[in-house]
């Protein structure tokens, strides 16, 4: 695998004067010797490129200058944390994890997918379990926020390759809604076809006024279902001219003209006429209704005024008829009638 294409990288090599204190130790030679056999040991881990969007893949190489001995393992991850750890146990907790078998060939090569989310994440190679190496890549935008990103840009260059042709064609379409009511007779829609990304100028106004309301847009990849809607008033009846223009950044521009009716006075006379008869009528069934209600609630009063009274006097008749005198009681409550005996107590009286 010497035949490698060349890549661009950010590599960071483990520092030689981390073990150096180990290999000399161990009596492997002079201080400058141990560095010698610490920086063949050392991993170079090289991404390519070293900043990409989120789920961007990226090219991953993993060198050396000394081979890996045979029975030892290399072992790489990739960790969303600022420092690698010492050991790969402590880095199966990571975001991600790869390994690769014992007694690789080195260069290692390999194609990596970049974390989703936003972030600098770092590269870790071991050797027997022992961090060699380590470098970063680091996520400039996460996949939603690189999705949008590359849809604008196509979308912007799109519009920018469109508004380098003339307008071929500019048609207009008008649809009227008529509602009875003069406070909002209805309005007429003004619908725009041309080509994709045309600079739009539609301008409405009533004829015979001075003013009148302009809308400027520009067409989209999609034309719009409405480009103006224009109320009609019984303030202001009578016919609208409208004027629609479209244009590209480059050749002549496409206009159209025309005009469409709205309400007339005659028909706005005829409908706040019929409006007001028909508020007289509300009205006047307004005062019949409540009438019947009134005489309804008096004709209940009275009925039960009489039932009240037709129910007294049987009292009393039947008082008289067992021999009794028809008295009424003061007392603590309030009035009472009672039915006196003759020789003084009281008398039940039936209903």
């Amino acid at each position: 695998m010497n035949d490698h294409p060349k890549i661009s990288s950010i590599a960071v090599v483990l520092a030689a004067s981390a073990i150096l204190p180990v290999l000399t130790a161990l009596g492997l030679g002079s201080t400058s010797a141990a560095a010698s056999i610490a920086s063949e040991r050392a991993l170079v881990i090289a991404v390519s490129p070293s900043s990409v969007a989120g789920l961007e893949q990226v090219q991953l190489t993993i060198s050396r200058s000394q081979p890996i001995d045979e029975g030892e393992e290399l072992l790489w991850g990739l960790i969303g944390s600022e420092r690698c750890p010492s050991d790969f146990e402590a880095l199966r907790d990571g975001l991600q994890h790869y390994a690769v078998g014992q007694g690789a060939s080195l260069p290692y090569e390999t194609t990596l997918m970049a974390p989703p989310e936003r972030g600098v994440y770092r590269l870790c190679g071991y050797v027997a379990d022992v961090l060699r190496g380590e470098s970063s890549l680091t996520v400039t935008a996460s996949a939603d926020e690189a999705t949008q990103a590359r849809e604008l840009s196509e979308e912007a260059a799109a519009a920018q390759r469109a508004r380098q042709v003339p307008v071929s064609h500019l048609s207009v379409t008008l649809l009227s809604h008529r509602r009875r009511a003069s406070r909002a007779p209805g309005w007429t829609e003004i619908g725009v076809t041309t080509d994709t990304y045309a600079h739009v100028i539609v301008t409405v106004a009533r004829e015979g006024a001075r003013r009148g309301q302009t809308v400027r847009f520009d067409e989209g990849s999609e034309p719009p279902d409405v480009a103006i809607a224009q109320s009609w008033s019984c303030r202001e009846p009578g016919a609208y001219s409208y004027l629609v223009s479209a244009r590209s950044d480059t050749g002549p521009t496409l206009t159209r003209r025309g005009h469409f009716a709205s309400v007339s006075r005659a028909w706005c006379r005829a409908a706040k006429q019929k409006e007001a008869r028909a508020r007289e009528r509300h009205e006047r069934q307004e005062v019949e209704r409540r009438d019947r209600e009134a005489r309804r609630e008096a004709e209940r009063r009275n009925g039960e005024a009489r039932a009240r009274r037709e129910a007294l006097e049987r009292w009393e008749r039947n008082c008289r008829a067992e021999g009794g005198t028809p008295i009424t009681l003061y007392t603590s409550e309030g009035p009472e009638r009672a039915c006196r005996a003759p020789n003084g107590g009281l008398l039940p009286v039936p209903e």
